[in-house]
């Protein structure tokens, strides 16, 4: 059961990446192109030939890669290994990084329609084994023309020099980023914290206020007890009662 969740889940989120990037503009060729017809190779040309960004270069590095590790695999049957390694890219470096960056990098200005096209056409194509109906429509909803398998496997992707420095400089952008975000993520932790520790309080105090209440209603205590003794009571429980009024103040 756990397991169909999963893949449930994931089939929801290559859909919903897939969107993101035709949304973007991203589209995918026809199936049947022939592979030196300059238009359709366009996309795949700007990508490779002049990646704009560091962020651009971390993922195309990512990308061969994942192409490179995914073949080896399928040729030789090790199908888990191959679409654990792919969940990995699609879900932790593509989605995750990749895309959430593209968000930024457009509000700049920068067009990254040829870079989204490239890497949507690869991802469906490198999932289509595996999922089969999704990329099918996927490819579908990009533009594709003709039945997806029967495209072409994706080339190897070759990884230039400069693609290796932009993938280190961004190695270094993503460490500082995921530790900005663990220092605002501490913040909410202790808040939480706070505020769950601030409930318990409160509830101690109810507790305390309704038992000593409850004692000091009680004729027999109030009768047989030393007057030293119901005095005390009955400043535990103005204080207790002041104690509340505070906490639930900082809630």
């Amino acid at each position: 059961k756990e397991k169909i969740e999963g893949y449930r889940n994931f089939t929801n989120k290559l859909w919903n990446i897939a969107r993101f990037m035709i949304m973007h503009g991203a589209r995918v060729p026809g199936a049947g192109v022939i592979a030196s017809a300059p238009a359709q190779n366009q996309p795949k040309t700007e990508a490779l030939s002049s990646p704009q960004t560091d962020l651009d270069k971390w993922i195309l590095v990512k990308c061969a890669e994942t192409l490179s590790a995914i073949t080896k695999d399928l040729e030789k049957y090790e199908f888990s290994h191959a679409g654990e390694t792919l969940r990995d890219f699609t879900w932790g470096h593509l989605a995750d990084w990749y895309l959430e960056g593209v968000k930024m990098e457009e509000l700049s200005g920068k067009d990254k329609k040829a870079m989204l096209s490239f890497l949507l056409e690869v991802i469906v194509k490198m999932w289509h084994p595996f999922m089969p109906f999704v990329t099918g429509a996927i490819w579908k909803m990009a533009g594709g023309t003709g039945l997806l398998i029967s495209a072409s496997w994706p080339e190897p992707i070759k990884i230039e020099k400069d693609w290796i420095y932009g993938h280190a400089n961004y190695e270094k952008e993503k460490e500082k980023i995921t530790a900005d975000r663990q220092k605002k993520a501490q913040p909410i932790v202790d808040h939480a914290s706070a505020a769950q520790k601030n409930k318990q309080e409160i509830e101690n105090r109810k507790t305390f206020i309704k038992n000593m209440e409850g004692m000091l209603a009680n004729k027999d205590f109030t009768r047989n007890a030393p007057p030293a003794v119901i005095a005390e009571k009955r400043q535990k429980l103005e204080k207790a009662k002041e104690e509340l009024v505070v906490l639930e103040a900082q809630i």
